[in-house]
């Protein structure tokens, strides 16, 4: 299958695709403000509108530690 941007994007929907949306930032536990901006930025979102404004760059994100409990 070609490596290009277009099936790479369709190849994740397919993995990703059936996980729950994260609704909870687990970075700093309870009482972050960070972690409550985080909430707030992914539950206006979905997999369509997210971009990588919403989420930082690949070097730091709070995706990794969002959890769907």
């Amino acid at each position: 299958m070609p490596m290009d941007e277009k099936h790479l994007i369709e190849d994740a929907y397919d993995v990703f695709g059936g996980f729950e949306k994260p609704v909870r930032c687990t970075i700093h536990g309870d009482d972050c403000p960070d972690c409550r901006d985080h909430e707030e930025t992914l539950a206006k979102a979905t997999r369509e509108t997210l971009s990588m404004d919403d989420v930082g760059t690949a070097a730091w994100s709070p995706v990794p530690n969002m959890n769907r409990f």
